[in-house]
């Protein structure tokens, strides 16, 4: 009789063990805002744990939002408010992009997703409003783009999608998507310099609006997918 396939059974570090039981604490309100960690001595001998890895500890629960740590003062309990989380989460993706290049796809996996859903919502609002904004922002993009102006025509174009968003009146999505742009920002103002490429993009930026003044979903959503794949495809060139 064959022996069946037995997946090892892991068991939590001492780090992950001293994470999980500040974090909690944190949360649970038991350190409340604004009060003083004990001293790292202190912490260290109460969780009867190493310094240094309690040291790690307190560095990941700082990027998270929940400490900040002033040297000569110690670590204290921050606000863990909407920013709080927002440059937390935005440091944290960008401490993971920096080791997995090719995952930056899956930023753009959720970009699509938020303004997929906002470009239904605009359609099915008939938001004249917002269809009237992205046709003037249209203007500025082409005369960016004629002035060979790239810091300003990246401005108009990542304003252009942020408009997008405001159909879904949700001020926590528009903030998520605004933290997402700012994360491909550097390599999409790359892309935007190379000759010709402002031109195309402009070009699909116009047949989006005018599928969405059309009140065509299916077919703006295909515009959209398309031309959120070409700009992985240019990133993704980048380091070739």
């Amino acid at each position: 009789m064959q022996m069946p396939a037995l997946k090892k059974i892991s068991t939590k570090s001492t780090y992950e063990m001293i994470l999980e039981e500040l974090e909690q604490r944190i949360l649970n309100g038991d350190f409340a805002q604004g009060e003083l960690l004990p001293s790292e001595a202190k912490l260290a001998e109460l969780l009867g744990v190493g310094r240094r890895a309690l040291r790690e500890v307190l560095r990941v629960l700082e990027l998270k939002g929940l400490i900040e740590i002033r040297k000569g003062v110690g670590a204290r309990v921050t606000r863990n408010d909407l920013d709080s989380f927002l440059n937390s989460m935005n440091q944290n993706v960008r401490s993971y992009l920096s080791g997995n290049r090719a995952e930056l796809e899956h930023v753009w996996e959720l970009r699509g997703l938020i303004e997929s859903s906002a470009i239904s919502s605009l359609i099915q609002q008939k938001n004249v409003s917002i269809l009237t904004k992205l046709q003037e922002n249209l203007s500025s993009q082409l005369k960016a783009a004629s002035q060979k102006d790239s810091q300003e025509y990246q401005k108009h174009h990542f304003a252009f999608h942020k408009l997008i968003v405001k159909a879904l009146k949700n001020p926590l999505i528009s903030m998520i998507h605004g933290q997402l742009l700012n994360l491909i920002y550097e390599p999409m103002h790359t892309t935007g310099k190379q000759p010709g490429i402002k031109k195309l993009v402009i070009a699909e930026h116009e047949k989006l609006v005018k599928e969405m003044k059309a009140g065509n979903f299916d077919e703006a959503k295909k515009v959209l997918d398309d031309h959120l794949q070409k700009s992985v495809n240019r990133i993704s060139s980048l380091g070739k």
